[in-house]
């Protein structure tokens, strides 16, 4: 059920929202689905809270990257495949991978893979070894990083 608003208040509405936290147009979007707006006031809505910078495509793909790597432990394939989801720009997207602490990527890297090892029944060492390597290529990150890490893990 769409829900009446004007585009005042859905501006002042949008615009507070993405105060709080930073959003991209994709998330705008979604947030104005249910209410009766035209297309054209849609766009004028982002176009405006993009001019006034309350949205930036840049600026969401640092942060959305930041959070995802530090607190959810995603690799970088995963954050990507996050932000095409949500329509970010290519650009932006580089740019948000580009911002990664390489050193902390990889530390986080490690300790997902000494957790997930306490768990994994494995025969032998060669068996635990590609059990590890499908579930951090299953968290996004990348074959190297992971076999640069491996040799680092206290088990092995």
């Amino acid at each position: 059920m769409k829900k009446q608003i004007s585009y005042d208040s859905a501006l002042n509405t949008l615009a507070a929202h993405c105060s709080a936290a930073e959003r991209c147009a994709e998330d705008i979007y979604r947030k104005m689905e249910n209410w009766e707006l035209i297309d054209q006031e849609k766009d004028d809505i982002v176009a405006f809270l993009q001019k006034e910078n309350f949205l930036n495509e840049e600026r969401f793909a640092r942060a959305y990257t930041n959070d995802k790597y530090k607190f959810s432990k995603w690799g970088k394939k995963k954050i990507v495949q996050g932000m095409y989801m949500k329509g970010v720009d290519g650009i932006a997207i580089q740019a948000g991978i580009e911002s990664i602490d390489m050193d902390l990527y990889l530390e986080n890297l490690k300790e997902i893979l000494l957790t997930k090892q306490k768990s994994i029944k494995a025969d032998d060492e060669y068996e635990l070894k590609n059990k590890l390597i499908r579930f951090a290529m299953g968290r996004g990150y990348d074959y190297g990083d992971i076999i640069h890490v491996m040799p680092n893990l206290e088990v092995f």
